[in-house]
């Protein structure tokens, strides 16, 4: 199985207007009170109107850094603060209980639930207008999913630090150097876990190549040197931020898996991702050399990755420019 050619049909936003349920405000309390714990608030950036933001993520790491999806959620939502309460708990981050009576958030951005094991969260999720999260969880969620009509699933982001603008000037950067020959072949940067080993391994006589813990100042340079990325899953979810990493900085996400998870894992963007999806490493080893040896068509696929990514950030972007206050236009 390679997917590098192949792509789903681009799914346009079908405008519907939804009233989205609403739960009795003591109920959802007592509902979430053991769950939730702290708060970030934001603006859609691009809506003519104010629309409050409440994140679900780490405001604060063990060491006091920024929450990992700091610098994505200002170019989603634009500027936020972090409340002092927040903890370094991936956990949907919740208004205290005097500021929720005042005022419920229109939007919540959920950066959590890897693991797929919190439906509990999508009677929450009935308390805003619109949701965006990260993991898709489809296949654990699916009966929940079809009465969640303000539910979006959006790519995870990429890491606070890594870059010094907004990902779709940076990506458009690059893009513009698309033809450029790059020095690796593939590189990796990060823990090994999962699945990462045997792929270092066999992709290893592959040279140039870098693979090994970087500093995250220094990854994008990495990744951006590199023709593809090798990206084995997360912790438990073929999902990583490595995959959304690579492609602002046109290096081809090389990805394994089979062909039930890879769609319900990526089928639910815009379109699905440009990727090189295999059922095992050496089947992607095959790949890669294939695409190496076909310069012409590793350009056009390093320049498919870029447009996907910048698609995707536009197509929020719209969507933000279209949400309402007393309904909300959405894709179905």
């Amino acid at each position: 199985m390679m997917f590098v050619n192949i792509h789903a049909n681009v799914r346009r936003p079908q405008k519907t207007q939804v009233a989205v349920e609403r739960h009795d405000v003591k109920q959802v309390k007592s509902m979430a009170r053991d769950l939730f714990s702290g708060n970030i608030i934001g603006q859609c950036k691009e809506h003519g109107k104010s629309a409050l933001v409440s994140i679900c993520g780490n405001c604060r790491g063990p060491r006091n850094e920024l929450m990992w999806e700091e610098d994505y959620a200002a170019e989603l939502f634009g500027k936020f603060r972090c409340d002092a309460t927040c903890t370094n708990r991936s956990d949907v981050y919740w208004y205290k209980e005097g500021e929720f009576q005042k005022n419920v958030p229109d939007i919540l951005f959920h950066t959590s639930d890897e693991y797929c094991n919190d439906p509990a969260i999508f009677a929450v999720y009935a308390t805003f207008k619109h949701v965006f999260r990260q993991y898709a969880c489809h296949k654990q969620y699916f009966q929940l999913y079809k009465k969640a009509h303000n539910v979006r699933v959006i790519p995870l982001g990429y890491m606070f630090g890594m870059i010094h603008t907004i990902s779709v000037a940076h990506s458009q950067k690059i893009l513009v150097h698309a033809n450029d020959t790059r020095e690796n072949i593939w590189s990796f940067a990060g823990n090994i876990k999962s699945d990462r080993a045997s792929a270092i391994e066999i992709f290893h006589d592959m040279k140039p190549n870098f693979h090994g813990r970087l500093d995250k100042t220094i990854i994008a340079s990495m990744y951006k040197n590199s023709d593809f990325v090798v990206s084995p899953r997360g912790n438990a979810n073929l999902d990583c931020f490595r995959h959304y990493e690579a492609s602002m900085n046109g290096a081809i996400p090389v990805i394994v898996g089979n062909t039930a998870e890879i769609l319900d894992t990526f089928a639910h963007f815009i379109s699905m991702p440009p990727w090189l999806f295999a059922e095992s490493w050496a089947q992607a080893k095959l790949s890669v050399r294939a695409l190496i040896a076909d310069r012409d068509n590793l350009v056009k696929q390093r320049k498919l990755v870029l447009e996907w990514w910048q698609a995707e950030m536009r197509d929020f972007t719209l969507l933000c420019n279209t949400w309402r206050m007393d309904s909300v236009e959405i894709s179905s």
